[in-house]
């Protein structure tokens, strides 16, 4: 026999470096696609939240607004805009009621059906109770309110 050449190993360091970085760049091309998706995944959440929220604020501010019966609020069942906007700015609010009185006696109850839509829908179903008695002067509205539904979607 003769003697062996011997065999040189150099060549493979350098394809486990190849491979190592191979895997490297693997990984961070799949963590970079992740954190793409959850920011753009939180920028509609954020703007879903904001909707609802303004749609929700909306509704709350209107139930206030309507529990103290404002002039010119007719209660005839029929369904009103309100006519008047809320202290901050809403894009593209629009409030409507509708009002259904109750019979006249010591207390009047008043049935109203609001409708809000801010980029969202929100409905209401607001049961609001009127000391109206004889010698009530004036007549003190919004004694109690009662939220009988809410529904945002």
């Amino acid at each position: 026999m003769t003697a062996g050449r011997r065999r040189d190993e150099g060549g493979q360091v350098l394809i486990m470096a190849l491979a190592f970085i191979l895997l490297v760049a693997a990984l961070l091309a799949a963590v970079l696609s992740l954190i793409s998706t959850n920011l753009s995944a939180t920028d509609r959440l954020r703007k879903v939240r904001d909707d609802q929220y303004a749609t929700d604020g909306a509704m709350e501010w209107a139930i206030g607004y309507l529990r103290t019966a404002p002039p010119g609020f007719a209660c005839d069942g029929a369904s009103h805009p309100l006519g008047v906007t809320p202290p901050t700015p809403l894009p593209a609010l629009s409030i409507t009621a509708r009002c259904t009185a109750g019979p006249p006696g010591t207390a009047q109850v008043r049935h109203v059906d609001l409708a809000v839509s801010s980029g969202r829908t929100g409905t209401a179903t607001v049961e609001y109770t009127d000391d109206t008695a004889p010698g009530t002067h004036p007549p003190v509205h919004g004694v109690t309110a009662t939220v009988l539904a809410w529904n945002a979607r």
